[in-house]
């Protein structure tokens, strides 16, 4: 790696496998993987490093917050999610939402910030197009293991 992280995948092995790492020494892709989820808790390595929740460990991290949002004249599906500073500004991690299960939009560009407290960032991920009052959406987080940090 000659202490150069290029790749959020060589990003995610080094956080996960340095000595102070969830799992120290360890060099098994289905472990350190980008996608790999060795807790079975439901959140791939990537993003539990990005929300600071253990990847070794089955747990519920702080729950994201679904809700429509008013902007620019219309409501707006948005999701509201907590990151730790310290790997934040290395992994790219995008949002994609949808008002049904069919027709997900990236929206990696519509992200605000809405506050850092203590090491922790919090952030609104909201959607680019007008939310019917009343209507349902989902929201999936997207990882890019090739995009340079």
């Amino acid at each position: 790696m000659d202490n150069i992280l290029e790749t959020n995948q060589e990003a995610v092995s080094f956080f996960l496998s340095e000595p102070g790492g969830a799992f120290p020494g360890e060099t098994d892709p289905a472990i350190l993987g980008v996608g790999a989820d060795p807790d079975a808790d439901g959140l791939a390595n990537i993003f539990e490093l990005w929300r600071g929740s253990d990847p070794a460990t089955p747990d519920q991290p702080v729950p994201l917050i679904l809700e429509s949002y008013f902007i620019s004249f219309a409501n707006r599906g948005s999701v509201i999610v907590e990151t730790v500073l310290a790997v934040d500004t290395l992994l790219i991690i995008n949002t994609e939402m949808s008002h049904d299960l069919l027709a997900w939009r990236n929206i990696n560009a519509t992200r605000s910030i809405l506050g850092t407290v203590s090491g922790i960032r919090t952030y609104r991920f909201y959607d680019t197009l007008a939310l019917p009052l009343g209507s349902p959406f989902f929201v999936r987080f997207v990882a890019d293991p090739d995009a340079p940090l």
